[in-house]
């Protein structure tokens, strides 16, 4: 197979934990690539080494760039360069962009066939201009690298700061926000190449007017390509299931909420446990079974040119 025809697996990832070491085992395929991004706080040259030992189909890149901080901009460039080494280490078809609290919940070979005759991006886009999202861009957040899901001392700080901006008026990025439409999303997406390599050909000035932003990685990829719809169509579902509560997702732990993911038309479902016995109904469906019974079908999925909703066929 030659490498045009591969799909990669783009995986943020900051421990190395079995539900990390399932995923990788489950992309293990002539099929795929596999590049991590591992928050540098946590990375090791053995850790690296460890996870290397897992595959022996598929090549598999590490990176460790960033030092990652939840809702700040270090996310959105873990990212960029995780696309970046992926993107000129071949020519991909796909770019499925995971978490390493997610799993696969169909085989490779169902995800494979599924994308391989598709040419739209797969996002799941919540709001365009909404207060929110404007409001992350807006004004500026200095501390946030310092912040994520703490209330410490910077956050008071923080809190301070953005009173302060809004009560004197002060606002950021207002030429962008002008010009563009403002989406906020899913930082999770199916891409194709060419945008990919669009998106990365912004990668500075998207830097630049990010660089303070509040949960960039959930408005950067979104508010690029819907302000390009002529060159980029979209589907807006990303097919993954994440259920969350409050700002966190919700750990998958029942047998049955495992069994109704595996029926469902979803791809990938957040977040698992490590070590936990739902890990193996997930292998067993994804990894051992398929070994045993080949390929399976899936239904087929009808997409619409004003990307709202799909029909079964």
């Amino acid at each position: 197979m030659v490498n045009s025809e591969k799909q990669a697996i783009l995986i943020l990832a900051h421990q190395a934990d079995d539900v990390l070491k399932t995923l990788i085992q489950q992309f293990d395929s002539t099929l795929f690539d596999i590049f991590i991004h591992f928050d540098r706080k946590f990375y090791t040259a053995s850790l690296a080494q460890e996870l290397q030992g897992l595959v022996r189909n598929t090549h598999l890149s590490i990176i460790s760039t960033q030092s990652v901080t939840w809702a700040a901009p270090s996310v959105m460039r873990a990212e960029l360069d995780l696309m970046n080494c992926a993107f000129h280490s071949g020519h991909y078809h796909y770019f499925h962009l995971l978490s390493g609290q997610d799993l696969a919940i169909k085989s490779a070979d169902v995800i494979y066939d599924f994308f391989k005759s598709q040419d739209t991006q797969f996002f799941e886009i919540r709001a365009i201009d909404s207060p929110v999202a404007i409001d992350c861009v807006t004004y500026r957040y200095p501390l946030v690298e310092s912040i994520g899901k703490k209330h410490n001392f910077f956050w008071v700080l923080q809190k301070a700061y953005l009173l302060c901006q809004k009560g004197l008026h002060i606002k950021n990025q207002q030429s962008f926000i002008l010009e563009n439409k403002l989406a906020y999303a899913s930082q999770w997406a199916s891409m194709t190449n060419e945008f990919v390599n669009a998106l990365l050909l912004q990668k500075s000035e998207l830097q630049t007017v990010y660089r303070q932003a509040l949960v960039p990685d959930e408005i950067y990829k979104a508010t690029f390509l819907v302000n390009n719809t002529q060159r980029f169509t979209y589907y807006n579902r990303n097919y993954r299931f994440i259920s969350f509560m409050g700002n966190s997702p919700k750990m998958i732990s029942t047998q049955q909420e495992v069994q109704e993911l595996l029926q469902s038309e979803n791809f990938f479902a957040r977040k698992f446990a490590p070590e936990n016995q739902l890990l193996k109904l997930v292998r067993q469906a994804t990894i051992e079974n398929e070994k045993i019974d080949g390929r399976r079908p899936y239904k087929k999925v009808c997409f619409h040119r004003n990307c709202q909703k799909s029909s079964i066929i």
